[in-house]
């Protein structure tokens, strides 16, 4: 009787492990389904002194994620200023010759932070990553630099020869910035964000200092801060800081739209490896249409994925990116392939463009396109770091004043009738850019008369090496047979 009992607790043991195995999986997907991802909830809220600021909270992660964004970059510099922007962005926020500064910096990093700063075509801005306990000293050097540059001549050479090196080993994209080139002539948005050699050494004091006081400055000042703190903590922290500074200058100006040079925009350009970028340019982010050109871009990626490379395996890598800016932006289509196949993989960007404006596309696929839209956004902000790198070039993009927005709403909305909408309006040839920059062709090889090919001097060696081996065996054998004869006794009787 106990045996038999004994064998039914290991049938049922056996079963219940066997249904672990089998709905493990399926009762971790049941949990994770009703755990409800994060979304975009900011608080938006004015200080005093003028600066906005953006707060979300993020429990249980122990990090704090400060970005500090100027609304002024590359496309808001002065017709001879190109490389204003990121000269102030150095003096502002990499200036570590002040101790107290460089403290802070010190403090933070030790614990783990991050600090940082970058220069765009919208926007000026600096990155602080770390634990909670260091949002303080975090605020604090961000209140330090904007109150403590001088703008003195030697700290301006000083940051004038670091910004020549960084340039030496820039790389820019020689091909987008021909794009841009002919889209916008000699305007701030045809640029190298960073400047150029020549611009960055004409560069004077006083205009950078101008450039500080004209720009970073209320209303075009924005503090986000993301971390596992409370709304109350969070905004007293910040009174404590950068709410005691004050500021003096001009009002930003307002920003208006590009002029831009009539297309179609064509661009042959041999300075990059086998690389075709064609789409079209498109409204900025401030346009009713901006969601809708999301979801495009997603649709056409999505086809021309499967027509370029899986069907046909013209491109490694055939993505189709929509950038936009305050201004303006491009949607279009990036591979790297022969050039003998560029003109496939227009005409396959060119044809599902036309699908979309003539109305063909299915309700299937618009909400397809639009649900991968809206998920990513959705999974970007389960994380505290990419949440406020999004509301940064939000803050970036947006107008002045106006508040930061859930993207998953307006996505909501987007149908097939948005898409055909957008693609007949933005595919017109006045908007369309081609530029293609076939492969620089290989070096010759070089010239083989006279010098002993590499496969003859390795046999040779090979060679030589199995008879030397050779000889040590017959060797080795010989000695081995005299010792044989030495040893025998007709030997031993001689």
């Amino acid at each position: 009787m106990a045996r038999a009992l004994r064998v039914v607790q290991l049938v049922v043991i056996a079963q219940l492990f066997e249904a672990t195995l089998l709905l493990g999986p399926f009762a971790g997907r049941a949990a994770a389904a009703e755990a409800t991802p994060r979304r975009m909830a900011v608080e938006a809220r004015t200080l005093p002194n003028g600066l906005r600021v953006w707060t979300q909270t993020t429990p249980g992660t122990s990090e704090a994620h400060v970005r500090l964004v100027v609304q002024a970059g590359s496309g808001d510099e002065p017709e001879n200023g190109n490389g204003l922007a990121h000269f102030v962005e150095h003096m502002i926020f990499d200036h570590e010759t002040d101790p107290g500064i460089h403290g802070l910096i010190q403090k933070i990093e030790r614990e783990g932070g991050y600090y940082n700063a970058f220069t765009t075509v919208d926007m000026t801005y600096a990155v602080i990553d770390s634990f909670t306990g260091e949002l303080e000293p975090s605020l604090e050097l961000l209140a330090s630099s904007l109150s403590g540059s001088p703008f003195t001549s030697d700290q301006v050479e000083v940051e004038r020869q670091i910004l020549l090196r960084e340039l030496a080993e820039k790389e820019d994209d020689a091909l987008m910035l021909a794009v841009r080139e002919q889209l916008y002539g000699d305007q701030p948005l045809a640029r190298a964000e960073g400047g150029v050699p020549d611009s960055i050494d004409r560069i004077s004091a006083r205009q950078l200092k101008a450039f500080y006081q004209q720009h970073y400055r209320p209303p075009a000042l924005v503090l986000i801060v993301i971390g596992d703190l409370t709304t109350d903590e969070i905004n007293a922290a910040v009174q404590r800081t950068l709410g005691k500074l004050t500021w003096s200058g001009h009002a930003p100006p307002a920003y208006g739209d590009p002029e831009r040079n009539p297309g179609p925009i064509q661009v042959d350009d041999t300075d990059r490896s086998g690389t075709l970028l064609h789409g079209f340019v498109t409204p900025g982010a401030r346009d009713p249409d901006y969601y809708a050109l999301w979801v495009l871009q997603e649709q056409l990626e999505m086809r021309l994925y499967d027509r370029i490379r899986v069907h046909r395996g013209l491109s490694y890598a055939p993505y189709v990116y929509f950038s936009p800016n305050r201004r303006e932006g491009l949607l279009y289509l990036d591979a790297s392939a022969n050039e003998s196949d560029f003109g496939t993989m227009a005409d396959a960007f060119d044809a599902e463009l036309t699908r979309v404006a003539s109305g063909e596309l299915g309700a299937d696929e618009v909400e397809e396109a639009r649900l991968r839209v809206a998920n990513r956004f959705v999974r970007e902000h389960q994380s505290g770091e990419d949440l406020a790198n999004h509301l940064a070039w939000l803050a970036g993009i947006i107008d002045p004043g106006e508040q930061p927005q859930d993207p998953v709403e307006p996505l909501k909305r987007v149908g097939r009738k948005d898409l055909k909408r957008v693609a007949e309006r933005w595919s017109a040839a006045v908007f369309r850019v081609d530029a293609r920059a076939p492969a620089t062709p290989a070096l010759p090889e070089p010239e083989t008369a006279g010098r002993v090919p590499q496969a003859v001097l390795w046999s040779l060696s090979i060679g030589f090496a199995l008879m030397l081996l050779l000889e040590l065996l017959i060797l080795r054998r010989m000695r081995a047979l005299r010792q044989t004869l030495a040893a025998s006794p007709n030997a031993q009787s001689k």
